[in-house]
């Protein structure tokens, strides 16, 4: 059994790569769980996708 990574994400955006890190947890293809997202904008995107999960 292995054990899940835990994860740190930066972004400053869009958040697409942050996405896909999202589908690939849901999707079963990544065993980690998003501990923390941090961005340098306050307004970035990515930071409403990191509210929804």
């Amino acid at each position: 059994m292995s054990k899940k990574l835990s994860l740190a994400v930066l972004l400053s955006g869009n958040g697409s790569n942050f996405q896909a890190i999202i589908d690939s947890i849901i999707k079963g293809q990544l065993k980690a769980d998003i501990k923390v997202v941090i961005s340098n904008n306050k307004d970035a995107f990515g930071l409403k996708r990191a509210k929804k999960t």
